[in-house]
């Protein structure tokens, strides 16, 4: 006999130290369609009819998103409801009665929420929970719901960045990983959620790899960069603010295309300023910003900060130019009033960058990659119900071998018994005990005329002769 058979335990594509299992899932009515509460269109872009017959472990999966391309998903809205904590958030969501998981994706641009219930009937209830403690109240209009197999592939759209104001770009991606690594270290992607990520992840290195949506530099940082350059011709000094992937992204295009021009940066740490300074520049703390934007050509701001750290006094006499990607402002919006200064914002920044076209093209072969990734999914979750029952299966077995073998054991040890047929006896029971129960299962079936379980049973077995026909041999 062999082992028992368990799911695979293969480490997830952004585990730290964790592996994840199955969730049992109850017996509520499924709910897999997404259902929009904004103005704009729901996520029609794939057709749900190719993907197979989701189980209920997918139908669990419930998401809120609220971003920057929905109809009421203003930059401002999303500033106010993104978490401070995304994984304190998390666990408080998922310490509601009806909720097993839940990961948190709050970005300057976007807030996620996905959850799963312990069973399909109560996603409605874990959204309620992720609304309430994001004090959104309940008749908002921002934001779209995603469930079952669709919150799946908008997973995965998003991890493509075909979700995002800069198409393919990569940032995101990175963005979802770390989201879901405090989340695994944390306990709450430790089933299907966990699962649907992973596929997300994969199916967004897939389509980076395997199509032309990430072709080129296209990202924040450029576009900051061809903002700038757009004002300034010919930069000596450009001051940076903030020490993210975002402002990193920013310094590279920058040196690229002024690879003499001095950068001073500012940042709350001042070692990870130096890291982004150039050798004739400067790196300071935030507390001493406006030294290094008073004297630069043109600045770039992108902290996270909840309030400006770039006050209107600091670019009165200095700057011609000032991009700010943070969200809420970095730079005081007052700057933009001034005539004398260019001052572009996080929406210039990404309404510059989706003007590009140069990898359109490669969108709807990007969005077969992921449906692909989608149905896969859809199938290895269907195939972990067999895992569930073929391990159950191997375990009884077992235990009914592990019995009998006790039994034949002690039988042996008296010296009396025939050791032929001490084998004799232990192969009958164990057959008798094994398959019992099946045997009454089947003679009942044939009673009641249940052809259906008599087929079946032929074909698990491969039994040479068909169960169900009628045929007495004459």
């Amino acid at each position: 006999m062999s082992d028992p058979i368990h799911p695979p335990t293969h480490r997830p594509l952004w585990s730290r130290s964790r592996s994840h299992s199955s969730n049992p899932s109850s017996s509520e009515p499924p709910q897999s369609r997404s259902r929009p509460i904004a103005t704009a269109d729901s996520n029609d872009r794939v057709d749900p009819e190719r993907r197979p017959t989701p189980p209920r472990s997918i139908e669990r999966i419930a998401c809120l998103t609220v971003s920057g391309l929905d109809g009421g998903g203003s930059l401002e809205r999303i500033g106010d409801l993104a978490p401070t904590d995304p994984v304190g958030t998390a666990e408080a969501i998922a310490a509601t009665d009806r909720v097993t998981e839940c990961f948190v994706l709050a970005t300057c641009n976007r807030v996620e929420v996905y959850v799963a219930g312990r069973s399909p009937g109560d996603c409605p209830a874990a959204l309620e929970a992720v609304r309430q403690t994001l004090s959104m109240p309940a008749d908002a209009s921002i934001g779209r719901l995603y469930a079952g197999t669709d919150a799946v592939a908008h997973l995965a759209r998003l991890a493509a960045g075909l979700e995002s104001p800069i198409l393919g770009e990569d940032e995101i991606i990175g963005q979802l990983r770390r989201a879901l690594e405090d989340a695994d270290e944390a306990g709450l992607v430790d089933g299907v959620v966990g699962r649907a990520a992973e596929a997300g992840l994969r199916a967004g290195r897939a389509c980076r790899t395997e199509t032309g949506i990430a072709d080129g530099s296209l990202d924040y940082g450029t576009a900051a960069r061809d903002l700038l350059a757009a004002e300034v011709d010919s930069p000596d000094r450009i001051a940076v603010v903030g020490a993210g992937e975002v402002i990193q992204a920013a310094v590279d295009a920058l040196r690229e295309c002024w690879p003499a021009v001095r950068i001073d940066a500012a940042n709350r740490t001042v070692e990870r300023a130096c890291n982004l300074a150039t050798d004739d520049g400067v790196a300071v703390g935030l507390e001493r910003v406006g030294e290094i934007v008073t004297s630069a050509d043109g600045v770039v701001a992108a902290t996270g900060a909840d309030e400006p750290v770039v006050g209107a006094d600091a670019v009165t006499e200095g700057p011609s130019a000032v991009v700010d990607l943070g969200n809420p402002p970095d730079v005081d919006p007052t700057v933009g009033d001034r005539a004398d200064v260019a001052y572009r914002s996080l929406v210039d920044v990404q309404r510059r960058a989706s003007a590009r076209t140069s990898r359109r093209e490669a969108v709807p072969e990007a969005e077969a990659v992921v449906e692909e990734h989608v149905r896969r999914f859809v199938r290895r979750e269907r195939e972990n119900r067999a895992e569930e029952t073929l391990r159950a299966l191997h375990e009884h077995a077992a235990a009914v071998r592990e019995t009998e073998l006790e039994r034949a054991r002690n039988r042996l040890r008296d010296g009396d018994a025939d050791p032929e047929r001490v084998l004799e006896e232990f192969a009958t029971s164990f057959a008798g005990r094994l398959f019992g129960p099946p045997t009454d299962r089947l003679r009942e079936a044939a009673r009641e005329d249940d052809p259906e379980l008599l087929r079946a049973a032929g074909e698990l077995f491969d039994l040479p002769t068909d169960p169900t026909n009628d045929d007495d041999g004459e």
